[in-house]
């Protein structure tokens, strides 16, 4: 009994962990590029934003990526238990496979309001395509790919997942670089000086 419910825990933990390192890698990838335009395009919108900055927030999500996907490694070599893993990657397959949905939703609602909007000066055309439109995209295409590679998973191909392991490994692993990269250039760039008074600023009103 005590191995059944270990099984169920490494299986659970490794189905997430894939999950995560995959959908916060493959977006994660797209943030770092888009720090570097400087905010002129961003991925992660409002939300967890509100609570720290975005350049935090994406830094954040990039290290928690690669910290799920060194997870996922080393649990696939615990997990014994076959049919344990397939019923595991067939539930991330339905959970992948319905963000994708609402991410698609989302995206053509956009897509439908910027359209209707077309000519209107009180809408931002920029805004919507640029900065709403394209990362529900993104995010549909990286949870569409993370639910079809589930999905063989649970159909029995389990052979690929060592290797899907390791992409998905690698892929939070460049977003985590990309995404130290584009913080120093931000940090560092012309607009250093200004960036660090703003944060001693907002240091500042916070303590007081």
């Amino acid at each position: 009994m005590q191995k059944k419910l270990s099984q169920n825990l490494i299986v659970a933990v490794n189905a997430i962990s894939f999950g995560g390192a995959a959908i916060f890698g493959g977006i994660g990838i797209f943030a770092a590029i888009s720090n570097f335009t400087k905010g002129s395009w961003y991925i992660y919108g409002y939300g967890i934003e509100t609570l720290i900055s975005g350049i935090a927030t994406s830094f954040f999500l990039a290290v928690l990526a690669v910290l799920f996907g060194l997870l996922a490694k080393y649990t696939i070599k615990k997990i014994t238990n076959a049919d344990l893993l397939k019923k595991a990657y067939e539930t991330l397959a339905v959970i992948t496979l319905i963000l994708s949905v609402l991410f698609v939703a989302v995206a053509l609602s956009i897509a439908i309001y910027a359209l209707i909007g077309v000519g209107s000066k009180s809408i931002s055309q920029k805004e919507l395509w640029l900065n709403s439109f394209l990362p529900a995209l993104i995010a549909a295409v990286v949870t569409g790919i993370v639910a079809c590679i589930s999905k063989k998973v649970a159909r029995g191909y389990i052979a690929i997942l060592p290797l899907a392991t390791n992409i998905v490994l690698g892929v939070a692993s460049v977003s985590l670089i990309l995404m130290i990269v584009s913080t120093a250039v931000n940090i560092y760039g012309k607009s250093s000086s200004k960036k660090a008074s703003d944060l001693y600023d907002d240091i500042y009103n916070w303590f007081y």
